[in-house]
């Protein structure tokens, strides 16, 4: 696997958590239910801690060693998210 692939991926996990502990910064909910189910169990869950769930959720794909064209669906999945995270932030 190429370095600016998994370089991508990180920088789209940073992205797309940044974006979604923006929001709920803003009193926005995380959306995904399996991401809002773990942070719903997390004892005292802190605006930190959502960000920390979201990069720890998208390491875990990356330690299955996906094929590379996962790599790449998860990749676009992740930059349409922190758009859509931006898009929920400025309203």
């Amino acid at each position: 696997m190429s370095n600016w692939v998994f370089i991508g991926f990180w920088i789209a996990a940073f992205l797309d958590g940044a974006t979604t502990h923006a929001a709920i910064k803003r009193g926005r909910r995380e959306a995904n239910p399996v991401v809002r189910f773990m942070l719903d169990k997390l004892p005292g869950s802190s605006e930190s801690e959502y960000f920390f769930v979201k990069v720890l959720a998208f390491g875990l794909f990356a330690i299955g060693s996906p094929p590379v064209w996962a790599w790449g669906v998860i990749i676009v999945l992740q930059v349409l998210l922190a758009f859509n995270n931006y898009r929920v932030y400025r309203k």
